[in-house]
């Protein structure tokens, strides 16, 4: 383990008349979407990064190098680069996420997010660079980060009748884990579906839950299999 002393976190929403001097500055008023995507990539990054043992100047790095935006194309944008994927039109763009390492320019965390929260249904796409962290990893502290930055609507549910549908992304198998079950502050039932994938980029996961009042099981299967 490294000696290196970690700074103080940096708060990338502050000011530039705040922000210390040749610190980056979000600009163009992020989101409250945004902002979540901004803490679930700075819970599941760190996590990552600090579980396969890189710390460090990666570390200190970490507070920069980020650009968050709500534009629906630019989410959208970032969707397709970590994969072909036919997203359900009732889901809006509700933010993207992108953190590439500053001095080598080098993209390490790619995040892209849909949804409809007023009916529980939403779409997250995970991305991160194969060399520095795993789809498993970042799954890992998915449930954690989504708690911690306040979306607790966007967990892992207890599934009834769960079942396996393999997809070939980018030349590699992969398996997708889907069933219907009921959110617990709501009430509602929903489908879920979750698994990792060989992104276009890297190491990738797919979270996905959808309203089983407006969704049902052929549309959920449809969503995984256009996935390429």
């Amino acid at each position: 383990m490294s000696d290196f002393q970690q700074p103080p976190p940096t708060d990338p929403y502050h000011s530039p008349e705040t922000a210390p001097p040749g610190e980056m500055v979000a600009q163009g008023g992020t989101s409250s979407g945004g902002k979540v995507l901004m803490g679930l990539g700075i819970g599941c990054g760190v996590m990552v990064l600090l579980c396969c043992g890189v710390v460090g100047v990666v570390v200190f790095f970490f507070s920069r190098g980020f650009d968050v935006s709500d534009d629906p194309a630019t989410v959208r944008r970032v969707a397709a680069s970590i994969v072909k994927i036919d997203v359900p039109e009732q889901l809006a763009p509700e933010g993207s996420m992108e953190w590439t390492l500053p001095i080598v320019d080098r993209k390490m965390i790619s995040m892209a997010a849909f949804t409809e929260p007023e009916r529980r249904s939403g779409l997250f796409l995970f991305q991160i660079d194969a060399e520095f962290g795993s789809a498993q990893s970042m799954r890992a502290q998915f449930e954690e980060a989504m708690s911690e930055s306040g979306r607790g609507e966007w967990r892992e549910l207890d599934l009834k009748d769960t079942e396996t549908l393999k997809v070939e992304i980018n030349g590699a198998e992969s398996e997708f884990r889907f069933g219907k079950g009921e959110d617990e502050e709501s009430k509602q039932e929903v489908w879920q579906a979750i698994g990792t994938f060989e992104g276009n980029e890297g190491s990738a996961m797919m979270f996905m839950q959808l309203n089983a009042e407006d969704f049902d099981k052929q549309q959920l299967v449809g969503v995984l299999e256009s996935m390429e």
